[in-house]
């Protein structure tokens, strides 16, 4: 975390509870043309893996499975996760 490094919180069991408070997380995805976009999607933890509800024939899941970079973000305002390397495992 480069920006307020001391709002960063390291321990996973709190990332964890947070991610069990909540339902829908933002799932935001720059697509082949470059453009970016977000799609509200319902999720659940299991262990350290988050679990995105959604088709795989959506335009989201497609792009995330071609490996785009993207973000989630849940809970705004409190907990945001970015990531410039692809967020689709398998």
């Amino acid at each position: 975390m480069r920006r307020l490094p001391d709002k960063a919180v390291p321990d996973r069991s709190v990332l964890q509870a947070v991610l069990d408070e909540g339902l829908v997380a933002h799932v935001a995805i720059v697509d082949d043309t470059g453009q970016p976009y977000a799609v509200p999607c319902a999720y659940s933890r299991d262990g350290d893996r988050l679990l995105l509800h959604g088709s795989n024939a959506s335009r989201l899941f497609r792009t995330m499975a071609a490996g785009a970079p993207g973000g989630i973000s849940w809970r705004p305002g409190k907990i945001k996760v970015t990531t410039g390397a692809p967020i689709f495992e398998g």
